[in-house]
């Protein structure tokens, strides 16, 4: 879709945009730029944090000295869980879970093509939400600094109780 429409787009703007579909955690490009932009909660498809980290040093190998890294992550949805009853023999339907699942796990559905151009099926692409604090060590693992971080692209505060985190990271050492 990202193609046609450059396609369509006069040649001073499509020449200016280059698509590349490759894995985040391990691309290789010459070019640095200034700016590397995840959006739409890009980082969410980061399975694991050793992922998370893949795809940050991927990032910080193609930024520019001074470079800017700008992305968004939807925030875990924090656990609400009945207040438990006072009374010693309570019981709790998630008693001796650790630590507790949530009912839905949100993902994406990924069609795949064979050679011959036939799908093969789907795969079921789970989303990862990361703490802002798990953000920021893999930011720091990856040479950047946190400079800004919202709680949406209105530049409301930040607040874990919010869905969303806008995250703009600088080089540590650029």
């Amino acid at each position: 879709t990202a193609e046609e429409r450059r396609r369509e787009e006069a040649p001073a703007v499509s020449q200016r945009v280059r698509l590349v579909c490759a894995d985040p955690r391990s691309y290789r490009a010459k070019e640095r730029f200034p700016l590397v932009v995840a959006p739409h909660n890009a980082l969410a498809l980061m399975a694991t944090m050793d992922d998370l980290d893949a795809m940050l040093s991927t990032v910080r190998l193609h930024l520019a000295p001074r470079g800017t890294l700008l992305f968004d992550v939807l925030n875990p949805v924090p656990q609400r869980f009945p207040v438990p009853d006072e009374r010693e023999d309570a019981w709790h339907p998630l008693e001796g879970v650790e630590p507790p699942r949530p009912v839905f796990a949100p993902h994406l559905r990924e069609r795949v093509r064979g050679p011959d151009g036939i799908l093969d099926g789907i795969r079921r692409l789970r989303l990862r939400h990361f703490t802002a604090a798990e953000i920021d060590r893999a930011l720091e693992e990856a040479g950047f600094v946190a400079t800004e971080r919202y709680g949406d692209f209105d530049r409301r505060p930040f607040d874990a109780a919010l869905s969303t985190q806008v995250v703009i990271a600088a080089v540590v050492d650029g």
